[in-house]
């Protein structure tokens, strides 16, 4: 008896030790690893086990409890989730392919109707321990961030029946943010790249070219509310008759290229007046444009806009708006749901113009009207040029010459075309040339003195000061509140005629015309007479002496 307590002891230990050396060789828990897109490394992810394993069943699978009416089978699922798991081998989720996630109809709503209320965070570097095999809803959230749900299929390791291999899931999001750009860099001697572009600065009749960016929006196959829409509205511009023919929508990266939509076709566009376009992308009135196979791509809209009546004190400015529609659960209807309302994101670009007042001065620092100059800019199609600014070699000084007989400007002149004549005016004495673009050359030659001086004939370039950009987000404007606020700045008090060592310095001076002697008194009629009779008497006496010789 005693023996068989000891050896009963012995197995009992035996089977202590083997029960607690088990846990060192179970598998440590299997991940799902959620990858964030750019921007959105920080949102909240979270996840729910919608189907675990059941050997009782036929399939293997059965809902987890309270999942039972998603208005989907488990094969339905179970599909879906295949689909996205790569051969089920490396397991790597197809999610990041926009749409894959749609395969049936159904699938979208029934995501939607998975209470998420209770769902588990998942660990701060965004992976999920899972333990058993099935199928897991996961939701990612991030303010300014529209997602759609994602389904991972979790399978056993090849081979294995009892070990949960690692799955990947690629969340499916995009920045509800529209960003607006200017399109037309300046670049320099060499070619390359100053980092401005054309537009920081602009004048009447400029053309600017802006680059409108976005993320395609995701929409579950079977949302009813999809909706993506850009409105452009300008300020001091229009849009060219035309622009529907010249403005170009690219998505980028769709199968390793880039995807240029067609009018009509992918997309409509309404030129609702002068100054205002809409272009529909997700939806318009019967018609959908919307095109999964698109989302997440980073969509871009460019265009012409033609500058018109801009002033110092009046910039042209530039909205975009984009609206795409909240992440409504498909399945239900608008009534059941109330109106979701709309995401709309808003951003605004400020070119402003710049003023140089020239001012007439006398040698004694009078201020003078009536003088008049005219002012010439570098224009950029040489076919233009109607004038060259050079720098006379005698004296130093600028000057500007009409061109003759179809002659072309040569390496050392800078061709030039007329812009304005202006006058002084008032008590200051001052010439003012508005709506001048600070990226551009300009110079100013007197072409009229004032009365009784002489005519300043030297012609001035005038210096424009460096542009200043700020950005400011979630910024209010007259009672509009903008995500982002792209604001160009010039000081025109700093315009500077070249040469001068003064910042600011617009003055020309004249000199008084020399006095010419007076016209006035007795005039010229007794010298007149005194002379004729100074000719009288010495003819007399003249011939009075001939008269004494003969004798």
């Amino acid at each position: 008896m005693k023996k068989f307590k000891r050896l009963f002891a012995v197995i009992l230990s035996l089977a202590m030790v083997l029960g607690m050396s088990l846990t060192s060789f179970a598998a440590d828990p299997a991940k799902i690893t959620v990858s964030l897109p750019e921007g959105a490394e920080d949102a909240k992810v979270t996840y729910v086990q919608i189907v675990k394993p059941d050997p009782a069943s036929a399939s293997g699978w059965a809902f987890v409890e309270g999942y039972e009416n998603l208005g989907i089978t488990i094969d339905e699922l179970l599909a879906a989730g295949k689909t996205e798991t790569s051969g089920n081998k490396a397991n790597d989720n197809k999610n990041a392919e926009a749409g894959t996630i749609n395969t049936t109809e159904k699938l979208g709503a029934a995501l939607d109707k998975v209470d998420m209320s209770n769902a588990t965070p998942a660990k701060s570097d965004g992976t999920i321990d899972v333990t058993e095999a099935g199928l897991y809803v996961i939701r990612a959230e991030k303010t300014g961030w529209t997602f759609t749900r994602m389904l991972a299929y979790v399978a056993y390791q090849e081979g294995s029946q009892q070990l949960v291999a690692d799955t990947k899931v690629s969340a499916k999001g995009a920045k509800d943010g529209v960003t607006k750009e200017l399109n037309d860099p300046i670049l320099d001697a060499d070619g390359e790249d100053t980092g401005s572009d054309k537009g920081e600065s602009v004048a009447t009749t400029d053309t600017v070219k802006y680059k409108v960016t976005q993320r395609y929006p995701y929409y579950d196959a079977d949302q009813k509310n999809k909706k993506f829409i850009i409105t452009d509205t300008l300020t001091r511009g229009e849009f060219a008759e035309d622009v529907a023919e010249k403005l170009q929508v690219v998505i980028k990266g769709v199968n390793g290229s880039d995807k240029t939509l067609v009018a009509g076709t992918d997309y409509k566009i309404t030129r609702n007046s002068d100054a205002k376009i809409t272009l529909d992308l997700g939806t318009f009135e019967d018609s959908n444009y919307y095109n999964s196979a698109y989302a997440g791509k980073q969509v871009e809209i460019t265009y012409d806009v033609k500058v018109t009546e801009v002033t110092w004190e009046w910039p042209l400015e530039n909205d975009v708006e984009s609206t795409t529609s909240k992440d409504t659960p498909a399945g239900g209807s608008d009534v059941e749901l109330g109106d979701p309302g709309d995401n709309t994101s808003k951003f605004k670009i400020i070119s402003p113009s710049v003023k140089a007042d020239i001012q007439k001065l006398g040698e004694n620092a009078d201020k003078l009207a009536g003088a008049e100059f005219t002012l010439y800019v570098k224009p950029e199609n040489a076919a233009e040029v109607t004038h060259v600014y050079s720098v006379d070699a005698a004296t130093g000084k600028g000057k500007i010459e009409k061109l003759e007989n179809g002659a072309v400007p040569s390496d050392s002149q800078v061709g030039l075309k007329v812009v304005e004549t202006k006058a002084t005016k008032g008590a200051d004495g001052i010439a003012l040339f508005d709506s001048l673009d600070a990226q551009k050359e300009y110079y100013v030659v007197e072409t009229k003195a004032p009365e009784g001086y002489s005519l300043n004939t030297e012609a001035y370039k005038l210096n424009m000061p460096e542009i200043t950009e700020t950005k400011e987000t979630n910024k209010t404007i007259d009672g509009v509140k903008y995500d982002m606020v792209t604001t160009y700045t010039v000081d025109s008090d700093k315009v500077t005629i070249d040469g001068r060592d003064k910042e600011g310095d617009r003055t020309i001076t004249d000199t008084k015309l020399a006095s010419l002697p007076s016209t006035g008194g007795i005039g010229t009629t007794i010298f007149t007479i005194g002379g004729c009779l100074i000719m009288v008497v010495a003819a007399a006496l003249f011939f009075a002496s001939r008269r004494k010789s003969a004798k």
